[in-house]
């Protein structure tokens, strides 16, 4: 999880959870928990630990996002997906479950574009190949993230590998085969989760059934279109409006929105968002290697370790 300084909490630092974790200060706080950053008593490291909130430990679908997310990383085990460490339930927190996982040091994409200020092509591609990796390992592990967005591409400076990019929060993935006996299902087949913005028509409809790796690269056209034009695709007033326009494909070309994208950005953009999931790219690599042509970009990029430096300028801007 990502580190953001704050205050120490009163008291905090006498707390130790588990026998081994040290609370040091509050990180952050979402909807399903709070962060903290934690120091293990005997090896000294620094961890982020992500708690169940209280008033969610009875309800039998936040602790099922919660374990989701953690046995995602388990089976995930990449260097572009947060590394979890541990997880239990302790009684100095009421009972209430936890994960501990490596403490991220940088920024997330929301961040980085805020301002309105787009990426160049290259970093683009730089990017959505690092995501590539981890989202094509997840769907041939037949997990789909379904909540692909900004806030959830994490830009992390690492000590061994640089620059890379992590993608975050697997809270709401679908599992579509058995991830052992007591697998549940999360939601009514109808129900509809995500953010909006970033959803496919099979996805903003509650079609669970139609829910493919597609889905998550109709996200990943949406947010490369932020990246390159350095606002959201969709300029609608509000959800209903929002809901129509997917549904019903209702998607101006976004070089008529955005004069600076080419032409041949058009073309890519229409498949990877084509209405019929089987009618978009086979694999997100695929998607970002098309991409890269699209915009006239050494596919190299995709496989880079070591990021452009326009990239490494606006991570240190950040």
């Amino acid at each position: 999880m990502p580190s953001t300084e704050q205050d120490t909490l009163p008291g905090m630092e006498q707390t130790v959870i588990a026998g081994r974790y040290q609370l040091i200060r509050q990180l952050g706080q979402g909807g399903m928990g709070t962060v903290y950053l934690v120091r293990h008593v005997n090896t000294h490291e620094q961890l982020a630990m992500k708690v169940l909130r209280k008033e969610l430990v009875g309800q039998p679908e936040a602790v099922e996002r919660f374990k989701r997310e953690m046995k995602a990383s388990a089976l995930l085990k990449s260097d572009n997906v947060t590394r979890i460490t541990d997880a239990d339930t302790a009684q100095e927190l009421d009972g209430s479950l936890y994960m501990v996982m490596e403490l991220l040091d940088g920024v997330d994409l929301e961040k980085l574009l805020r301002g309105k200020k787009p990426l160049d092509p290259v970093s683009v591609i730089f990017i959505l190949g690092q995501a590539a990796r981890a989202l094509d390992k997840a769907h041939s592990l037949k997990i789909i993230h379904r909540d692909l967005k900004p806030e959830n591409l994490f830009l992390h400076r690492s000590p061994e590998l640089g620059l890379i990019v992590k993608v975050l929060d697997f809270g709401i993935a679908m599992f579509q085969s058995p991830v052992g006996s007591t697998e549940m299902r999360l939601t009514q087949d109808q129900s509809v989760l995500g953010t909006p913005l970033y959803m496919a028509p099979e996805q903003i409809l509650g079609n669970r059934d139609q829910i493919a790796p597609q889905t998550d690269m109709w996200a990943l056209a949406m947010i490369a279109y932020d990246m390159l034009v350095g606002e959201c695709y969709w300029q609608v007033p509000n959800l209903a409006q929002l809901v129509s326009r997917i549904a019903l494909l209702k998607q101006p070309a976004p070089s008529s929105q955005a004069p600076s994208l080419p032409k041949t950005f058009d073309l890519w953009f229409a498949k990877a968002c084509a209405y019929e999931a089987g009618d978009r790219f086979q694999s997100v690599t695929e998607q970002v290697d098309a991409l890269a042509y699209a915009l006239q970009v050494d596919p190299a990029w995709l496989d880079a370790t070591i990021p452009p430096d326009t990239l490494l300028a606006r991570f240190n801007e950040a």
